[in-house]
């Protein structure tokens, strides 16, 4: 299966951020809708909550990726056949290595 029909994915702050591309993805995936549990990345951009994080040591796909760092604001993907396609503000939908993932990010975890 391919991902690469949401490589066209432009970023718009409210309208479309990493969370609605990453539901959009997931249902592509699996059926599943992510609307619910990501919807303070769907309304603002930013996670308000960290209850609900269940880190996993190794990825599997797929998985979300979490991006956190302290002065940026968290930023999400989807791990898929050894690499994370997730949508960036800058250049858009984009397939990225985990170890070349942004160096703003201190701090990346599977969930």
């Amino acid at each position: 299966m391919t991902l690469d029909h949401f490589l066209d994915r432009r970023y718009e702050f409210n309208k479309y951020n990493c969370g609605h591309f990453v539901v959009e993805v997931w249902k592509y995936l699996t059926g599943e809708d992510l609307a619910g549990a990501c919807k303070d990345f769907l309304q603002t951009g930013f996670q308000k909550t960290r209850r609900d994080r269940i880190r996993i040591e190794q990825p599997e796909s797929p998985c979300l990726v979490v991006l956190t760092s302290r002065r940026t604001v968290p930023h999400v993907g989807i791990y898929w056949e050894g690499r994370m396609i997730h949508l960036n503000a800058l250049v858009g939908a984009r397939w990225e290595h985990l170890d070349m993932l942004p160096s703003q990010y201190t701090q990346h975890y599977f969930k």
